[in-house]
């Protein structure tokens, strides 16, 4: 009786392992970005709490044949559902140069950043840091 027993509660774990999916959420993620006129990011898996973000770019005027429209391009975050995508906030980070900035409470789930600006024939490098 007492083997049956034992059988039965490690038979009922492993299925609880196999079957509970297991998320594992990205402490931070980093990537370089190239655009014209905008870009997203693929979705990561956060926790709740605050996400930030550091970005710092370089802006090609294509050896000075485009005039930049402004000095700086706006930076979106969204979060991301099945179906559809919630947008949660943004701010405007300097075309040359770095900036930091970051969004509290957040709730359990995919977020992803969209990169933007008007096209004015520019190409914006940089790199950007996700963290929470």
């Amino acid at each position: 009786m007492k083997i049956k027993f034992k059988k039965c509660i490690g038979l009922v774990i492993l299925l609880s392992v196999l079957v509970v999916p297991n998320i594992i959420y990205a402490a931070s993620y980093s990537t370089s970005y190239s655009f014209k006129n905008s870009v997203s990011g693929s979705a990561r898996s956060y926790s709740a709490g605050k996400i930030n973000l550091s970005l710092s770019s370089t802006q090609n005027t294509t050896k000075g044949l485009y005039k930049p429209a402004s000095s700086s391009f706006e930076v979106e975050l969204y979060r991301q559902h099945v179906l559809y995508s919630t947008y949660i906030g943004n701010f405007y980070a300097p075309r040359d140069g770095s900036k930091s900035s970051g969004w509290t409470n957040m709730s359990v789930g995919n977020y992803f950043v969209r990169l933007s600006k008007i096209d004015d024939g520019c190409y914006i490098n940089g790199t950007m840091k996700m963290t929470q």
